[in-house]
């Protein structure tokens, strides 16, 4: 997953397909059922604003990407130095 294809969906730059594509290799299970997200980083900074998670809910509830990527993308928000 990266942040940058996040940052370009949530301003509307990208469509909610090109998001999905990106989601497909967020979450990788190990074998003991721990699941690691690679994520790759941003350059700067972005604030992550109420109506960016609503695209991203929008984007589940239209089947345009799957509910189980929610966690992915939840994960980068809390985890990312870039993401606020």
């Amino acid at each position: 997953m990266r942040e940058e294809i996040l940052k370009q969906f949530f301003l509307g730059e990208i469509s909610a397909e090109v998001l999905a594509e990106d989601l497909g290799g967020s979450m990788v299970r190990s074998s003991r059922a721990v699941t690691r997200h690679p994520i790759e980083d941003m350059q700067d900074k972005f604030e992550v604003r109420p109506e960016h998670l609503i695209r991203v809910c929008d984007a589940v509830l239209e089947a345009e990407v799957e509910a189980k990527y929610l966690q992915a993308i939840g994960f980068c928000i809390a985890a990312s130095d870039d993401l606020e």
